[in-house]
């Protein structure tokens, strides 16, 4: 049986109203260093997404690898002493799926001890979740997982990220389902606003809104080609709301520290490192962070800018 909370997703249109509607109710931090967090814990991927930049980065321009975990602690380390960062959100995020890394749950319990006032929460494209990996992830003491479908049917998921996987995801995300029952994390499946999807979003939620627990859910992310990040001057989408009020840090598989997530996807971001975790002077990013926000690069990505608009910000 469908959730009455879901009806609104069946029709794209209708949950649009409802989504801003409830984003303009969530209060928003403002003039503070920073107030989420992603440490970017590997770049090995299972998946060849055509919309992504790691099949022209990882590799290529930049290391495939996994952190150390003693590096990921120091990560934590650096961004606790950083001042007037306050910590809310944090992820394990970058170029490569979360579920490789071989440490993610000790890295989530750490980051739950070192951060109890944030939500902690992974994204998944979900072709491992399963055995011990869906057991580990339940027992990690995150809030939440996002699982990535990205496509209602399969055809534009073989499409779009040249696997074949769809049938075995969608199987793993149902096991976890079950295996989870109501316990954390809360699950939020999603899939892109695009044309395919918005034909068949009815459909969707009545596959998959039955099967959720008290506290999954189902959302639709904005499309953003993250392979595409050419400069773009657009004045309506400069700088961006993630630069503006909702400060959001990365530190890279190396250790270095970018104040978005945009500049993980690029070849070449030299210019947007704040500092390193192994420097000794956390006390200096926030001063350059908000030097950065007061005049940001002109090569600033503008699908950051329409991707934070869309409300991941939440």
């Amino acid at each position: 049986m469908i959730r009455l909370r879901d009806i609104p997703k069946m029709n794209y249109t209708l949950n649009k109203v409802y989504e801003r509607v409830t984003e303009k109710l969530r209060p928003t931090p403002i003039n503070e260093p920073f107030t989420a967090v992603g440490i970017e814990v590997t770049t090995y991927c299972n998946s060849h997404c055509d919309f992504c930049s790691h099949e022209t980065t990882i590799g290529k321009f930049r290391p495939m690898g996994h952190m150390p975990l003693d590096m990921a602690e120091r990560s934590m380390n650096y961004l606790k002493r950083v001042d007037g960062g306050r910590i809310l959100k944090f992820s394990p995020v970058g170029l490569g799926e979360t579920l490789m890394y071989p440490h993610l749950p000790e890295v989530m319990r750490m980051a739950k001890d070192k951060f109890p006032e944030a939500q902690t929460f992974a994204n998944t494209n979900c072709i491992s979740l399963r055995g011990k990996v869906a057991e580990d992830l339940i027992d990690a003491d995150m809030d939440v997982i996002v699982f990535s479908m990205c496509f209602v049917g399969e055809k534009d998921y073989q499409r779009r990220l040249h696997t074949n996987y769809y049938g075995q995801v969608s199987e793993n995300i149902k096991n976890f389902l079950k295996m989870k029952g109501d316990r954390r994390p809360s699950v939020k499946i999603h899939v892109f606003n695009l044309p395919e999807n918005k034909r068949l979003m009815w459909k969707w939620v009545a596959k998959w809104s039955p099967l959720l627990n008290d506290n999954d859910h189902l959302s639709v992310y904005p499309y953003v080609e993250l392979v595409n990040t050419e400069e773009n001057r657009n004045p309506d989408n400069f700088p961006c709301p993630e630069i503006k009020n909702y400060g959001s840090v990365m530190i890279d598989l190396q250790g270095n520290l970018t104040p978005c997530c945009s500049a993980l996807w690029k070849q070449n971001y030299d210019g947007l490192i704040m500092g390193h975790v192994d420097d000794g002077h956390p006390e200096l990013v926030g001063g350059r962070l908000d030097a950065f926000r007061k005049n940001p690069p002109c090569d600033t990505c503008r699908r950051c800018a329409i991707l934070q608009d869309g409300g991941l910000r939440r």
